[in-house]
Formats: structure tokens, sequence, C-alpha cells
């Protein structure tokens, strides 16, 4: 299973997340950072979505490294939602 991550944009959803792309053997996947995640790992506020945007700029390549490491596990739901427990 190939993983990549384009440099493009993390975004906030109307999930209440930071999303952000990856590419799974060529096809898109869309992963998710929860509020929670964001929060306690990264120092992100989360009355401010630029804060929560801004840590994930920060902390990007740690982010990845966790999503790249659970994709496998979540690739049936055709997204990846990241959670606080999988940060420990």
């Amino acid at each position: 299973m190939l993983i990549n991550f384009p440099s493009g944009p993390a975004f906030w959803t109307t999930n209440r997340t930071i999303a952000f792309a990856a590419f799974v053997d060529g096809v898109e996947v869309i992963c998710e950072l929860s509020l929670e995640a964001i929060e306690e790992h990264f120092g992100a506020s989360r009355s401010r979505r630029d804060s929560m945007i801004a840590a994930f700029d920060r902390h990007r390549s740690r982010i990845e490294a966790v999503a790249q490491r659970v994709i496998p596990q979540r690739l049936a739901a055709g997204r990846c939602p990241l959670f606080s427990r999988d940060f420990y």
C-alpha cells in the first residue's frame, strides 16, 4: 500500500474537524483530525479555527505519520478519522 500526502492546505469541515488529503495507491482519501486531538496534543484553541489550522501546519509531519499508520485499518470506510487516542 503506497500512501502519499500532497502539500495542499488543511481545511475546516462542517463535521468540526480539520481535514487533509492523502493518496492511497493513487486514490484520494480524506483524513479528518478531531478537535480533541488537535487541542490535546498540539495546543490549539478550540474556540479559534485559525489556531487549529496553525497547529496542524506546525505539526503536520507528526499528524501525517499517525495517519499513515492508521489508514490501512480505517480505509474500508473511505476516509480516515484521527482521534486523540491515535497520538498516544
